[in-house]
């Protein structure tokens, strides 16, 4: 059960719709992978632990001398270390993490408190819902019965799933994904769709019900 910054619970109700729509986001993207098959939901944690966040602890404290890396074992308890490699649970890794830092919707905030409501914004209109799933649950008052028409597009801009998947060969061959294995604002569910392949298609474009990643 995640806290945020604040000390309190985050709503369990809203944070149980964020992931029923999230594994129907992630189921759709297709995605595939050695030993996984398809990634959805439920094998997620696995993939990302031993693809990415294990080898890079393994890396790091292969690298460190010995009494630095005893040093660093001590103060990161739950990392197993059996002289080669490091392994370590998700749940362990979660409490490293520590408490989220932002509430749930992560993104799209109910009161449109949010940094990125404020993204969308437009024109003298300061800040506005993008997925029907906060538009629905507003409390600002001012949300609105519908998605303004202009953000289909605008969305697709932002989400790089679309241009990977429709097999441009002019688009920038290497990409900077900006994160860390210790991100209290963004889960790691999601820019792993990004580096994990190409799906065999790009996502369909329809109106998102809820921002990839909020429902950490």
């Amino acid at each position: 059960m995640k806290l945020c910054s604040s000390g309190e619970e985050v709503d369990q109700d809203v944070s149980a719709d964020l992931r029923a729509l999230f594994e129907t986001y992630q189921s759709g993207l297709g995605l595939t992978a050695d030993d996984y098959g398809t990634i959805t939901a439920d094998n997620l944690d696995d993939y990302l632990l031993a693809t990415y966040l294990e080898p890079a602890a393994t890396s790091y404290l292969a690298e460190l001398s010995d009494d630095d890396r005893t040093t660093c074992l001590s103060s990161n308890t739950f990392i197993t270390w059996d002289g080669s490699s490091a392994t370590f649970s998700w749940s362990d890794y979660l409490d490293h993490v520590g408490s989220r830092g932002k509430d749930a919707p992560a993104f799209d905030a109910f009161d449109l408190s949010a940094g990125e409501n404020n993204e969308f914004g437009v024109g003298t209109t300061e800040a506005r819902h993008f997925t029907d799933y906060s538009l629905a649950n507003d409390t600002s008052g001012s949300g609105g019965t519908s998605l303004d028409s202009d953000l289909p597009a605008k969305l697709e801009l932002m989400n790089p799933m679309y241009f990977i998947g429709d097999g441009n060969d002019d688009r920038a061959k290497h990409w900077w994904i900006r994160t860390g294995t210790k991100d209290t604002d963004t889960s790691g569910t999601t820019s792993t769709p990004s580096c994990t392949g190409t799906p065999p298609t790009a996502p369909t474009r329809t109106r998102p019900t809820s921002s990839p990643g909020s429902a950490r």
